[in-house]
Formats: C-alpha cells, structure tokens, sequence
C-alpha cells in the first residue's frame, strides 16, 4: 500500500486527511457523546425562553385574578423579548 500499511492489517485510522473530511469531524465533535456545541447551544436557548414564558404566564394568571398591582410593564416585555416572542 502507498501508505507503508498491510492492505489486511493496516491498523486504526489515520484520521481525515481532505479539508472536507477534517471539516466533518469538527462539526460532528460531541461532548461526552450526546451533542455537539450547535445542539447544546440550541438547547440552552430553548431552556431560556421556556423560563421566561413560565414568567410570563405567572404573571399575566396574576393579571386575570386582578392581582396586577407591582406588575411593571417593562418586566412584561423583557420576558417577552427574551421569549423571542416579539421579534
């Protein structure tokens, strides 16, 4: 083989050698073999707006039950741009 390897018992890999190869690597890289840096990222945002729509619901329940005294208006539209409700 050009590579100095037996064709039958060659060994492990040498890993990716092409840009795209290489490239395809980093982007499937894991952390502790569940997800990688994209999917974690994605789901820390979604964790976020989960919270803050629980916020929000919290308080618009208060709202309905005319308990909204100490509401302020500008809390209620921090959650929703956290949210990513109002674009």
């Amino acid at each position: 083989m050009p590579n100095g390897r037996c064709r039958m018992h060659g060994g492990a890999s040498t890993g990716p050698r092409t840009a795209e190869g290489i490239a395809r690597i980093v982007a499937a890289q894991t952390k502790h073999g569940r997800r990688n840096a994209a999917a974690r990222a994605a789901a820390t945002k979604r964790g976020q707006a989960r919270s803050a729509l629980a916020e929000l619901r919290r308080l618009l329940a208060m709202i309905q039950k005319g308990d909204d005294a100490g509401i302020d208006p500008d809390d209620v539209l921090d959650l929703l741009n956290r949210a990513n409700v109002i674009p």
